[in-house]
C-alpha cells in the first residue's frame, strides 16, 4: 500500500506541474499560477488590495476549475486501476501494519470528503459572485437617481467583494501550500568558481556531443590527461546568479533559456595558444617553497660586550675570593660602568660572564679586561673577551686560492680582523670547485649572509651560512655541556664520535656510520629543535597481584612517557599521592603526569571501582571478579552506572577495566551472558567501544580471551587515537598492556592561560657556594659608592629581586617539574637484555602452540613453555636483585647522614612532586575555603599615622643585620614567591649587606614597606581526619620572601627591645612566641595551679577556649590600638601600618591560572611579625580583671581559664563568671569563640573508684560538658595528671615510626620494642641483653630519658631566674644555650649508668655497666674541662 500511495502522489505532482505549464501559456495568465503572484486585497492587518475585485475573482475561479477538473478526473482513473492491487498488498501484511494502513485509508477518506465539501463551497461562492456582478451591471444601466429597492449601496458592494476575495485567496493559498510541499526540489546550480573568472568566454557557445565525450575518455585512458568541460556561470549580472528570490518566483529572477551559457570545446593546441596563463595556486606555491632549501636564521647580534672570568684546573683559590679581590682593587666608575649597564650569568665552563651594555661597550670591556689581568695576575685565573661567532662555507674556490686569501677577503667584507677568522682546510672535489669551512664574528657573518657573495681575486665566490651547532661534550658525547663541566663516569674522549672506534673522526670515511649496537646515548641530531606531541598516552593493564609485574609496570610507564594508567589487580598499594585506589585494592589509577599535564583528583571510589577527574574528562577504572554470579555482576554494573551519572556527569567519560565478559562484539569466539549484560549496560549509558581488532588481552596456558575493555562517551571517542594491544611488551602477567593516545580538547588547550609566568624555584642541593659568592660580588661590584639612603624603596626592592634571581641562576639550576623519569631507579642494560630474551621465548611459545601448525607435538609445546617460564623467572630474579642492590646503596649513606634521604624516605617526608591542592581543588570549593580562611573586614577604621621621629641614629646596624641573618641560617623554610632560599641570602649578605642596610633604612625613614614583600604565596595543608569538602579541613600557610623576613626580624627585635626596656611589656600569662618561654612553661603553670588547689583540699576547673580562625580574623584596628597602648615609637608604628595595608595572597587555581586576593584583616601565618603583632593585640584579653581564684594561661591563641573552689558547684559559678569576662574581651577584639571545640576538665584528688559529678559549663552562648580528658598544647591531660590516655593515643604513632625505622636497620628480632631498636642500632646479636644493647646504642629507656630532660630543664630555668648566671659565676643566656647540649649528654650518660648499676639484677648487666662507667666518667671530665675553658664555668656548677 505504501508503494502504491507513493506512486499516486508522484503522478499527482506531475499532473500539477503540467497543469501549471498549460496555464502559464495562456494569454493574460502568465506568471500568475504560483501562490506568490496573487495580488491580495487590502486587509485590516495591512495588506495590498487589488483594484479590480471582479477580475481577481474570475481569475481564481478559472484556476480552481482547471485544477479541480484535471486532478479529480485523473485521480478517479488511477484509483479504479490500483484498488485491487492495493487490497491484495494489504492482505499479506502483518496485523500491526495492516491496522496502520487501515487507519491511513480512513484518514484519506475523510480528507477526500473535506475536499469535496470545499469544492461545493467554492462553487456556491462562484454563483454568488456571478449574481452580484449581474446586479451591479443592472444598477449602472438605471438612470434614475433614487436607489432601487433591495439593492446594495456601492460602498457595501465593494467591501463585500473585497471580503470575498480575501476569503477565497486564503483558501487557495492553503491549497497551493499543501501542493507546494509535495513538489520536487529545484535543481541545484554549481556556484561560481575562481577558475571561471580566469577563463575567456567563447564567442559562440557550442554544446559537446556524445562522440566528443567518448574521444576525450579514450585520450584520458591513453595519455592520462584531463580535459575538463565545465559550464561557466557568469557572475556579472544578478539575473544570472541563483538567489533566494529566484526560488520564490519573483519577476526578473526566473531562469530562462537566454541565461544558459556553454563552454567551447577546442583543441589542445588552440587552448595552449589562446588561453591565458593561469595564476599559480597556493598549493603549488607551498610545494615550491618546500622544495627550496630553508634559509639559516642566525641569532641576533648581542648588544653587550662580555668578559669571562674562570679558574684554571687545579687552582687552590676559589672564584668568589678572586672576584672579591677584584671588587676591592678595581673601581668600575673609572671605566664609565654603572650598575644599570652590567649583569652577570654563569658560563658554560663553570666561570662567570660579566656583560657590559650601553654605548662603547666593547672598548669599556677591553680596558676592563686588561686591568683585571694586571690586578689578578697573581691568581690562577683566566680572563677572556669572547665574541659571538658563526660558521659559514665558502664555495667556488679555484685551485690558486689559499686559506690566507679567503680569511683576508672575509675580513675585508665583514669588517673584522683576520685574527678573528678561523679557517679550515680547503677541500677540492674532483667534479667541482673547492670549498672551505670558516668561523668568524657574528657581525661579519651576518654581512656575508645578506650579500651571499664576496669578491675574491678576479672573481666572486659564494658564501653559505651554516646552522649554529649544538653544544656538545667531547668527553662523554652528551649535549648541553662542555668537557670541563662533565660529570659523567664514562670517558669517550679517545673514541670517535662518529662510529665509536678508537680513532679520531677526521680519519673516518663518510660511509662509516655509528655502531648500531651501541646502547649509550652517543649520537645526537644536529640542531636544537624538538617535536612536541600534544596527545597524552594512557595505559590500561592487569597486574594479577604480582610484585614483579608491578615493578615492570613502573618501568613501562617511565619508558613510554605514560601520563595516566589504570591498573587492575595491583600489588600492595600504600598511601601515595599519585595512586588513587578503590576500597578493596582491586583497581587503581596511577597519575604519572608532570607540570603542564592535566591534573588528577578523586571523584568517587567503591568496591572494584575508582573514578578520577583527569583534566576535563572523567576516568573510571573497573575490575569485576570472574567468580561472582550474574546477579551480582548486574548489581556491580548498576553501581558503575550510578557513579557515572552522579559523580562523573557532565564530563566526558572514559571507562577502562577488566570486565571478565566475553562477546563477539569485541573479538571473542563466542558470546556469554555477561557479554550481553555489558552490551545492554553500555547502550543504556550511550557508550562507544574503543577496542579494535581481535588480539587477545588475556593469554594463559588454557587459552586466550579479550576481557579488557575500553569504553568512551560519544564526545570523547573521536579524540582517542592509536588504540592497540602492546604485544611487543613483556608484562610478567597473564594480561597484555593496552595503550592509546587521548588528544586534548581544543577548547581546553586554548583555555589554559599562557601569560602567567612560571614559579621560580632552584635546586638548592646543587648549590655551588663559590659560584654564588662570585656572582654576588659581581652584582655588588658596580654598586653606588655613596653610603646614603636609597630614595626609592620600591625600585630598590625590585633591583634586589632581579639580581638575586640572576645570582641563583649562576650558582644552581632551576627545578624542572615537567621532566618525566626516563627509567626506574633499578633499571639497567642487563635487565633490558633479559626482557628481550623473555619476549623472544614468549613469541616462540605462541608460534608453537598455534593451531595452524599441526606438526608441533606436545613435547615441543611443553619445551617452549618451559623455556619461556625460565626466562620469566630469570627476569623476575634480576629485578628483585637490582632493587635490593639499590636499597643497600641507599642505606650506605646513613653513615654519612643519618637524617638524610633514607630517613626521610621511610618516614614519608620524601614524597614525589604533585600539584598544589589549590590547583586540583574544585573552583567552587576553593572559593569557599578562601572566603572562610580569609574573611573580608571593611569596617575596621585605621588610626591616623603619627609623625615620624626618625633620626640617623635609628638606622639598621651591622649587628642587627648579622643577628637576623644568623636566625635565618638556622631555619630551613620554603622560599616565597621570588624563589630565593634563605641560604642564598646568608652567603650573599657579605657582598650585598651594605646596600641591603641602606634599603632597610630607607623603608624605616619613609614608612614604606615594599609591595613585593607584602605578596605571599598561599599553601593549603590538609588536616588529617577532616572531610575534604569542609573549609576547616585546611590550614593556610603564607610563604613570604626571605628578604621580607629579614626586615621583619629587624623590626621585631626593636619591638621586643622597646617592650622590655620601656614598656608596658606583655602579660606574664602569655607564653607563646616569646623568648625563654615554651609550651613546657605553660603546662607547668597549669600543673602548679591545679596542685595548689588540690593540696588545699579544693577542686580546679580548666576550660580551654578555641578561637575561630584567630590569626586570619584579627582586625587591624586592634593592632593599631595595641601599638598606641604600648607606646611603640612612631616610626615603628608607621612601618607596621605600611606592613599591614595592601597585602595580597597569590595561589595557583584550576588550569594553572594564578589568582590574587586582597587581605583586609589578620596577620600572615608564616611571617616573623605576625605572632608578635598577635601577642600585642591579644594582650588586652590577658589584662582583663578577673575574680579571685580565676587565672588565664595563654599560648598564642590557645587560652585556658582555670578556676578553683571549695566544691564543684561554687567552682562552676566562679569559672562561668571568669569565662564570661574573657569571652566578652575576645569578642571586643572582633573575634569569635568555637563552642564545639571548647573543652573542660576537673582537677581533683578523688580516688580512682570515684569520679567527679557530671556537669556542664556555660561558655558564650552554649553549654560545654565537662569531660574526663582535655587536649592542651599537644598533651592529653586528665584530672590526676596520670597521662595514661596520652600514652594510649601516642603508642600507635610510635609503633608506626618504629616500623618505618625498621626498614633502615638489620632484621634482628626481639620481644621488646626498645630492645629491638637498640639491637638494630648497635648491630648486635639477638642474645645481647637489654641493658648492654641500650648502653651501646646510646638509646636510654624512655623513663630515664624523661627524668634526664626534666633535670636539664630545671637547671636551665634556674639559670634564667638568676638573670642568666649561676650564683657567683658569670653565665649569659647565650652561654646557657651553648652548654645545654653538653649538659644534656652528661646527664644522660651519668644518670643512665648510675640507674642501671642500681637496678641491674643480673651479673652480666652489672659487669657491662661497671666496664663502661670509667669511660663515661672520663668523658664527663673532659666535657667539664671544655665548658670551664670556653665559658668560664666551674666544674662544680655542672654537677647535678
Amino acid at each position: 500500500m505504501d508503494i502504491v500511495t507513493k506512486k499516486t502522489l508522484k503522478d499527482d505532482d506531475k499532473e500539477v506541474q503540467s497543469m501549471s505549464r498549460k496555464s502559464s501559456s495562456c494569454p493574460g495568465t502568465k506568471g500568475r499560477t504560483t501562490r506568490s503572484n496573487f495580488k491580495r486585497p487590502a486587509t485590516p492587518m495591512g495588506g495590498v488590495a487589488s483594484d479590480s475585485g471582479e477580475s481577481d475573482c474570475s481569475l481564481m475561479s478559472s484556476v480552481s476549475q482547471m485544477s479541480t477538473a484535471s486532478v479529480t478526473t485523473r485521480a478517479r482513473k488511477r484509483s479504479r486501476t490500483t484498488t485491487r492491487s492495493a487490497q491484495d498488498a494489504v492482505g499479506i501484511l502483518p496485523g500491526s501494519e495492516k491496522e496502520a494502513l487501515e487507519r491511513l485509508a480512513k484518514e484519506n477518506t475523510d480528507l477526500r470528503s473535506q475536499v469535496a465539501s470545499l469544492k461545493e463551497a467554492v462553487a456556491g461562492l462562484k454563483n454568488q459572485l456571478n449574481l452580484l456582478s449581474q446586479q451591479g451591471a443592472t444598477q449602472t444601466l438605471q438612470v434614475s437617481g433614487s436607489p432601487v429597492p433591495g439593492s446594495l449601496a456601492p460602498d457595501t458592494e465593494a467591501q463585500l467583494r473585497r471580503s470575498i476575495a480575501i476569503e477565497v485567496g486564503t483558501m487557495m493559498d492553503a491549497k497551493l501550500a499543501a501542493l507546494e510541499g509535495r513538489l520536487l526540489p529545484e535543481k541545484s546550480v554549481r556556484p561560481a568558481l575562481a577558475s571561471d573568472a580566469r577563463r575567456p568566454l567563447a564567442s559562440k557557445p557550442v554544446q559537446a556531443d556524445a562522440t566528443a565525450k567518448k574521444k576525450a575518455k579514450k585520450k584520458k585512458r591513453k595519455k592520462k590527461e584531463i580535459n575538463a568541460i565545465t559550464p561557466i556561470v557568469v557572475a556579472a549580472s544578478p539575473a544570472r546568479m541563483p538567489t533566494s528570490a529566484a526560488k520564490d518566483g519573483q519577476p526578473g529572477t526566473a531562469n530562462s533559456q537566454d541565461n544558459t551559457t556553454w563552454s567551447l570545446v577546442v583543441g589542445r593546441k588552440a587552448k595552449k595558444a589562446n588561453a591565458p596563463q593561469p595564476i599559480a595556486s597556493s598549493a603549488s606555491n607551498a610545494q615550491v617553497k618546500l622544495l627550496k632549501k630553508p634559509s639559516v636564521k642566525l641569532p641576533k647580534v648581542p648588544a653587550s660586550a662580555a668578559i669571562t672570568i674562570g679558574i684554571r684546573e687545579g687552582a687552590t683559590t676559589g672564584l668568589g675570593e678572586v672576584l672579591a679581590e677584584a671588587r676591592r682593587r678595581i673601581n668600575l666608575s673609572e671605566f664609565g660602568i654603572t650598575g644599570d649597564s652590567c649583569r652577570e650569568k654563569r658560563a658554560a665552563d663553570g666561570g662567570i660572564v660579566f656583560m657590559i651594555s650601553g654605548e662603547d661597550s666593547s672598548s669599556k670591556a677591553d680596558r676592563l679586561a686588561i686591568r683585571m689581568r694586571e690586578v689578578l695576575g697573581e691568581f690562577e685565573v683566566q680572563i677572556g673577551r669572547p665574541t659571538k661567532m658563526a660558521e659559514a662555507r665558502v664555495m667556488d674556490l679555484n685551485d690558486a686560492v689559499t686559506p690566507d686569501e679567503v680569511a683576508a677577503a672575509i675580513a675585508r667584507a665583514g669588517g673584522c680582523s683576520t685574527a678573528e677568522i678561523k679557517i679550515g682546510e680547503i677541500r677540492r672535489p674532483p667534479s667541482s670547485l673547492g670549498h672551505v669551512w670558516v668561523r668568524g664574528p657574528l657581525v661579519a657573518m651576518k654581512k656575508l649572509a645578506s650579500t651571499k657573495r664576496m669578491p675574491l681575486g678576479w672573481t666572486s665566490v659564494r658564501v653559505e651560512v651554516l646552522e649554529p651547532r649544538r653544544m656538545m661534550c667531547y668527553r662523554c658525547f652528551e649535549p648541553g655541556h662542555v668537557r670541563r663541566m662533565c660529570t659523567s663516569s664514562v670517558d669517550r674522549s679517545s673514541q670517535c664520535y662518529v662510529c665509536g672506534g678508537a680513532h679520531k673522526a677526521q680519519t673516518v670515511a663518510k660511509e662509516i656510520t655509528r655502531d648500531v649496537s651501541c646502547t649509550s646515548k652517543c649520537w645526537h641530531p644536529r640542531g636544537n629543535g624538538h617535536v612536541t606531541f600534544p596527545a597524552l598516552k594512557v595505559l590500561q593493564c592487569n597486574l594479577n597481584h604480582c610484585r614483579s609485574a608491578q615493578n615492570l609496570f613502573l618501568q613501562t610507564v617511565a619508558e613510554w612517557s605514560v601520563a595516566l594508567a589504570v591498573v587492575a589487580e595491583p600489588y600492595g598499594l600504600q598511601d601515595h599521592p599519585r595512586w588513587f585506589r578503590d576500597t578493596v585494592d582491586s583497581v587503581a589509577v596511577y597519575w604519572a603526569g608532570v607540570s603542564g599535564d592535566p591534573h588528577c583528583t578523586l571523584l568517587d571510589r567503591g568496591q572494584g571501582i575508582v573514578a578520577v577527574e583527569w583534566g576535563s574528562i572523567a576516568v573510571v577504572g573497573c575490575y569485576v571478579s570472574p567468580n561472582i554470579s550474574l546477579q551480582d555482576f548486574e548489581r556491580y554494573l548498576d553501581g558503575v552506572a550510578n557513579c557515572i551519572r552522579h559523580k562523573c556527569s557532565p564530563r566526558p567519560v572514559l571507562i577502562l577495566g577488566d570486565f571478565n565478559a566475553h562477546s563477539r562484539a569485541w573479538g571473542n569466539r563466542r558470546d556469554r551472558p555477561r557479554g550481553h549484560v555489558v552490551q545492554d549496560w553500555a547502550a543504556s549509558l550511550d557508550l562507544r567501544l574503543i577496542n579494535q581488532g581481535s588480539i587477545a588481552t588475556c593469554v594463559r596456558w588454557q587459552g586466550e580471551s579479550i576481557v579488557d575493555l575500553t569504553w568512551a562517551s560519544p564526545s570523547l571517542a573521536p579524540r582517542i587515537m592509536n588504540w592497540r594491544v602492546a604485544e611487543e611488551m613483556v608484562t610478567l602477567s597473564d594480561h597484555r598492556h593496552i595503550v592509546f593516545d587521548v588528544a586534548p580538547c581544543p577548547s581546553e588547550s586554548q583555555s589554559r592561560p599562557s601569560t602567567n609566568p612560571p614559579a621560580r624555584r632552584w635546586a638548592l642541593k646543587k648549590l655551588d657556594r663559590e659560584m654564588l659568592i662570585a656572582a654576588a660580588n659581581v652584582v655588588a661590584w658596580p654598586g653606588d659608592s655613596s653610603h646614603g639612603i636609597s630614595p626609592d624603596p620600591e625600585g630598590e626592592a625590585a633591583w634586589f629581586r632581579d639580581k638575586m634571581a640572576s645570582i641563583c641562576d649562576a650558582s644552581m639550576p632551576r627545578v624542572k617539574c615537567n621532566q618525566r623519569p626516563r627509567a626506574a631507579y633499578w633499571w639497567s642494560a642487563d635487565i633490558a637484555h633479559l626482557r628481550s630474551v623473555c619476549l623472544r621465548h614468549r613469541r616462540q611459545f605462541q608460534r608453537t602452540r598455534r593451531r595452524r601448525q599441526p606438526s608441533a607435538t606436545e613435547e615441543q609445546i611443553t619445551a617452549a613453555y618451559r623455556a619461556y617460564r625460565e626466562a620469566t623467572m630469570a627476569l623476575q630474579h634480576a629485578i628483585a636483585d637490582a632493587k635490593s642492590r639499590s636499597w643497600r646503596e641507599l642505606l650506605e649513606g646513613l653513615n654519612r647522614d643519618p637524617w638524610g634521604r633514607p630517613y626521610r624516605l621511610v618516614m614519608g617526608k620524601l614524597r614525589p612532586w604533585v600539584p598544589p591542592i589549590t590547583e586540583t581543588m574544585d573552583p567552587d570549593l576553593l572559593e569557599r575555603v578562601i572566603n572562610t580562611l580569609f574573611p573580608v573586614v571593611r569596617d575596621s577604621p585605621s588610626l591616623p599615622l603619627p609623625s615620624s621621629d626618625w633620626s640617623p641614629d635609628l638606622g639598621v646596624t651591622e649587628g642587627e643585620l648579622d643577628r637576623a641573618v644568623r636566625r635565618l641560617s638556622a631555619r630551613n623554610t620554603a622560599p616565597g614567591p621570588d624563589g630565593v632560599h634563605g641560604r642564598v641570602w646568608v652567603l650573599a649578605v657579605d657582598a650585598l649587606g651594605d646596600r641591603l642596610r641602606r634599603l632597610f633604612n630607607s623603608c624605616l625613614e619613609s614608612g614604606v614597606f615594599p609591595a613585593r614583600w607584602k605578596e605571599a604565596g598561599l599553601v593549603l595543608l590538609k588536616k588529617q581526619g577532616r572531610p575534604a569538602d569542609s573549609p576547616s579541613a585546611y590550614r593556610p600557610i603564607c610563604l613570604l620572601d626571605e628578604i621580607s623576613k629579614l626586615f621583619e626580624r629587624v623590626i621585631a627585635e626593636r619591638l621586643v627591645g622597646h617592650l622590655s626596656r620601656v614598656g608596658p611589656d606583655l602579660s606574664d600569662h602569655q607564653y607563646g612566641f616569646r623568648q625563654q618561654r615554651s609550651t613546657i612553661d605553660a603546662i607547668l603553670r597549669v600543673r602548679s595551679l591545679s596542685d595548689q588547689a588540690v593540696s588545699q583540699g579544693r577542686v580546679a576547673l580548666a576550660i580551654s577556649l578555641d578561637i575561630v580562625n584567630a590569626f586570619n580574623s584579627l582586625p587591624w584596628k586592634a593592632i593599631r590600638e595595641a601599638l598606641v597602648y604600648h607606646r611603640i615609637p612612631p616610626y615603628l608604628q608607621n612601618i607596621i601600618g605600611a606592613y599591614l595595608c595592601d597585602r595580597h595572597i597569590r595561589y595557583v587555581g584550576r588550569g594553572g591560572s594564578v589568582q590574587r586576593r586582597e587581605i583586609t584583616c589578620g596577620v600572615p601565618q608564616g611571617s616573623v611579625l605576625g605572632p608578635l603583632l598577635w601577642n600585642l593585640a591579644y594582650d588586652a584579653v590577658l589584662r582583663v580583671e578577673l575574680p579571685a581564684d580565676v587565672h588565664v594561661i595563654c599560648y598564642a591563641d590557645d587560652t585556658l581559664v582555670m578556676a578553683s573552689g571549695t566544691n564543684f558547684e561554687d567552682t562552676i559559678r566562679l569559672s562561668e563568671l571568669g569565662v564570661a569576662k574573657v569571652v566578652a574581651s575576645i569578642r571586643g577584639l572582633g573575634l569569635e569563640i568555637a563552642p564545639h571545640k571548647t573543652e573542660a576538665l576537673w582537677f581533683h584528688k578523688l580516688p580512682k573508684t570515684r569520679e567527679p559529678p557530671s556537669s556542664s559549663v556555660y561558655v558564650g552562648d552554649a553549654h560545654v560538658q565537662v569531660g574526663r580528658y582535655i587536649k592542651y598544647l599537644g598533651l592529653t591531660l586528665d584530672g590526676r595528671w596520670g597521662f595514661e590516655e596520652h600514652f594510649e593515643r601516642l603508642v600507635p604513632r610510635v609503633e608506626k615510626a618504629v616500623g618505618a625505622l625498621h626498614r633502615l636497620l638489620p632484621n634482628i628480632g626481639g620481644p621488646r620494642e626498645e630492645r629491638k631498636i637498640a639491637i638494630r642500632i648497635a648491630r648486635g646479636y639477638r642474645t645481647v641483653s637489654f641493658e648492654a644493647a641500650t648502653l651501646l646504642a646510646r638509646f636510654p629507656p624512655l623513663d630515664i630519658l624523661a627524668d634526664m630532660d626534666a633535670k636539664v630543664y630545671d637547671q636551665i630555668r634556674t639559670v634564667r631566674r638568676n638573670g642568666g648566671s649561676v650564683p657567683g659565676v658569670a653565665f649569659t643566656c647565650s652561654g646557657a644555650t651553648t652548654v645545654q647540649p653538653l649538659l644534656r649528654r652528661m646527664a644522660m650518660d651519668m644518670e643512665y649508668v648510675s640507674h642501671e648499676l642500681r637496678r641491674a639484677s643480673r651479673k652480666a648487666a652489672r659487669d657491662h655497666c661497671a666496664t663502661v662507667f670509667p669511660e663515661v666518667a672520663r668523658w664527663a671530665l673532659r666535657v667539664a674541662t671544655l665548658c670551664t675553658r670556653r665559658h668560664k664555668i666551674p666544674v662544680e656548677s655542672l654537677v647535678m
